[in-house]
């Protein structure tokens, strides 16, 4: 995957952002977030994550493991090429989004959250 690929957030069934890829550092990428219909719904929930992430010390605390938690009950992730995110790890912080995936869950504490913005 490259700068510039734009891949795809979820939530309810359709489409809400597009995320346009500005950095991959393997395995984190940054992107500018491109909001969609529907996506005003999940932009708080969203920003409450990437709130908690970055208060965050080297552990991961028990507010924002559940905000995460419930990031990742109410979105989905798809690649460029239409293949489906099964294990990610998503902040979206206004326009900016960054994250890293596989296909295992990203459990990591704040030291994999990708605080360096």
């Amino acid at each position: 995957m490259a700068a510039h690929d734009v891949w795809q957030l979820h939530h309810g069934g359709r489409v809400v952002a597009s995320l346009h890829v500005t950095e991959a550092d393997f395995p984190w990428r940054r992107a500018h977030v491109e909001p969609l219909d529907g996506f005003e719904l999940l932009a708080p929930l969203l920003a409450e994550e990437a709130r908690l992430a970055a208060d965050a010390d080297e552990a991961a605390t028990p507010e924002w493991v559940v905000a995460r938690d419930r990031v990742r009950a109410v979105t989905g992730l798809t690649r460029p090429d239409g293949r489906e995110v099964t294990g990610y790890l998503l902040h979206v912080d206004g326009a900016e989004a960054w994250w890293r995936c596989g296909e295992e869950p990203c459990d990591g504490g704040p030291e994999a959250v990708g605080r360096t913005r």
